[in-house]
């Protein structure tokens, strides 16, 4: 209805919108975590839902799988698996780094793409394995974005299932 509302006085790096409930965004702060904006159909106003503030680090990207489950890509402090057991308001955080499988502790972006989540890093492009709860190379797309030496920056898989890179020779 053309009205403008401020709901946050904080820097944030990444912002998503649900695709489990339309009325919800999530958006990573630099200095207050992670938090859920909800659009109140009734009253056509956006609240502040819920604030996960025991994120470390800065999110870059916020991704949704399949589950339910939210990956944060941050800019120094690896990436972040935040579950929902119940419901919103008792979030599981999981913090995952090197002893987990990641190159660096920077993410440069968390991407669905070729049907699963691609976690883009300065050293390829990773995706995590459940079985051993660690991340792994992603060879979808070849070895030689999987094999540490090219950096992956973003990943796109556009309307007819190209996907574009951007990357480095």
């Amino acid at each position: 209805n053309h009205t403008k509302q401020q709901l946050l006085d904080t820097p944030s790096g990444a912002i998503y919108h649900s695709q489990r409930d339309p009325n919800r965004l999530w958006v990573g702060t630099q200095f207050e975590g992670l938090i859920s904006l909800y659009f109140n159909t009734k009253t056509s106003q956006w609240k502040v839902e819920k604030r996960v503030k025991n994120i470390k680090g800065d999110p870059r990207s916020i991704v949704e799988d399949e589950e339910g489950t939210l990956w944060l890509g941050t800019l120094l402090n690896g990436a972040i698996k935040i579950e929902f057991p119940t419901d919103i308001y008792h979030p599981m955080v999981t913090e995952y780094s090197k002893v987990h499988g990641l190159p660096k502790a920077n993410i440069c972006g968390i991407f669905k793409a070729v049907g699963h989540l691609m976690f883009a890093t300065e050293n390829g492009i990773f995706r995590f394995d459940k079985t051993h709860n660690r991340f792994v190379p992603d060879r979808t797309l070849g070895d030689e974005f999987a094999d540490g030496e090219k950096p992956v920056y973003s990943i796109v898989e556009d309307k007819n299932k190209h996907i574009w890179l951007n990357s480095t020779d």
